[in-house]
């Protein structure tokens, strides 16, 4: 504004004469608007092309555009898909016009002839040497890359007009977005994967736990035993169902078990013998017991005194019968029948059966001890020890089967206990019974004598106690 000089240049010495260019030429022919280039311009030597038209009235007139391509190349470099995306423009017959890259264009079209020249880049050649590169979207492999490439003519009636656009994107760059996000997904997977199977470990744990109680709640009633209520807290109420009934179930048999003997129940299915009524012969030492004047006592005494006192009585007995590996087949008022070797199997079962006589004999004296302190009846017992064969199993109506033992085993030993009176005796046993077990059990011999309702005489046997350790080694002796 103040009349200062801000710069000073000078132009280059030029013969410039347009009447001498291509597009002048062109368009003074009157042929209406043309497109030529690209080129160099004559004074600025930027890359560009030129729109040039003849004047209506005077052909000599013409008016002439430049367009410099580096806004083209700048565009095309703007709108990369990927960072190692490629733009170019080839003419009809598969020339290089323009690259997105402005150096390629400038390597390609500063010595460029009339006939043109082909770019030595591999991608351009690639997408040439396919016989189908004049048209839509294809792939090919490039120095060891896969490019989606694209053709698409330039649909513009006089700049490019007959030329190809060409887009040509790494496959690994297109796909590179969605790869991260497969391996995020796949990450968020194997995360989500593994917190499902944690929880469904946990939860099976806690399922598996409470099965693990059912299950042994399950096999404690199969032993027929009640000592422990089947308690399983659980969420599942599938579970929590199976444990009431369980409970329900364990409470029902329970009180049956009450009438049963259990032990009977109990060796049965261990020993597997338990299949509806069946019977095998069986070598078995059957027991009976009966308490002298019972009959008196019961006269003399209140049933519900009776009751109490039997009660206390048969758990002697149910407690040593067990302890000596024997099994308590029934309780017959005041009597009781029990048998070794059977349900289970008891090599022994002679001396075992001749040992539970003896202790249940030293704890009655400790029982009649008691009895006498409260003022009750001494209970004294006579015990019959018999061994043989038998019929033993599962015998009764189909509704109602009862496991004992039959024959004249059985009727020997009950036999025996009635003769403890004829002999003043408590405990006697058969000469089949000594055989067994005389290395163990101390006898003395009675003689013969005839059994109700045998015919053949049994040799009887007092029951006298168990051979000691010194008394075995004197008669080694």
């Amino acid at each position: 504004a103040s009349g200062d000089r801000l710069s000073e240049g000078s132009t280059k010495a030029t013969g410039y004469d347009p009447r001498t260019r291509d597009w002048y030429k062109a368009a003074a022919r009157g042929e209406g608007p043309v497109s030529v280039g690209p080129y160099e311009m004559a004074t600025t030597d930027a890359l560009g092309m030129t729109i040039a038209q003849a004047h209506r009235g005077n052909g000599n007139v013409v008016i002439g555009i430049d367009v410099i391509l580096d806004t083209i190349t700048g565009f095309l470099a703007a709108e990369r898909m990927t960072p190692e995306t490629v733009a170019f423009i080839i003419d009809a017959a598969g020339n290089l016009v323009i690259h997105s890259d402005p150096k390629a264009t400038q390597q390609v079209l500063a010595p460029r002839s009339d006939e043109g020249q082909r770019s030595s880049d591999p991608l351009i050649h690639g997408v040439l040497a396919d016989q189908n590169w004049r048209e839509g979207a294809r792939s090919i492999e490039v120095g060891g890359r896969t490019f989606l490439v694209m053709v698409a003519p330039i649909s513009s009636a006089l700049l490019f007009a007959g030329h190809r656009l060409v887009v040509a994107a790494p496959m690994d760059e297109l796909l590179a977005p969605a790869n991260r996000a497969l391996l995020q997904a796949l990450g968020v997977s194997i995360f989500v994967v593994i917190l499902a199977l944690l929880c469904a470990v946990l939860l099976a744990r806690l399922i598996t736990k409470s099965l693990y109680r059912l299950t042994d709640g399950a096999t404690r009633l199969q032993s027929l035993d009640f000592t422990t209520p089947i308690d399983v807290a659980s969420h599942v109420s599938e579970i929590a169902m199976l444990g009431s009934a369980m409970n329900k179930a364990r409470n029902a048999i329970f009180t049956f078990a009450l009438y049963v003997p259990k032990e009977v129940v109990r060796r049965g299915i261990q020993s597997g013998q338990f299949g509806g009524r069946a019977a095998w012969r069986q070598q078995v030492t059957a027991l009976f017991t009966d308490i002298y004047d019972f009959t008196t006592i019961s006269e003399r005494h209140t049933p519900e005194d009776v009751v109490a006192m039997l009660s206390e009585y048969f758990d002697v007995f149910s407690m040593t019968v067990n302890e000596h590996g024997g099994t308590i087949i029934q309780f017959l008022g005041d009597s009781v029948f029990a048998m070794w070797n059977a349900p289970i199997v008891d090599e022994e079962h002679a001396w075992h059966a001749c040992r539970c006589a003896l202790k249940v004999e030293e704890k009655l004296r400790a029982f009649n001890a008691a009895q006498l302190e409260k003022g009750l009846p001494q209970f004294r017992t006579r015990f019959g020890i018999h061994s043989g064969m038998a019929v033993v199993g599962s015998v009764g109506a189909s509704e109602r089967l009862q496991y004992t033992a039959m024959g004249d085993t059985i009727n020997v030993a009950s036999r025996l206990e009635g003769m403890n009176k004829a002999y003043g005796t408590t405990i006697l046993a058969s000469d089949t019974v000594v055989k067994l077990c005389e290395k163990h059990i101390r006898f003395r011999k009675l003689g013969s004598a005839q059994a109700k309702g045998r015919v053949v005489a049994l040799e009887i046997y007092e029951v006298m106690g168990e051979v000691t350790h010194a008394a075995s080694e004197g008669a080694g002796r």
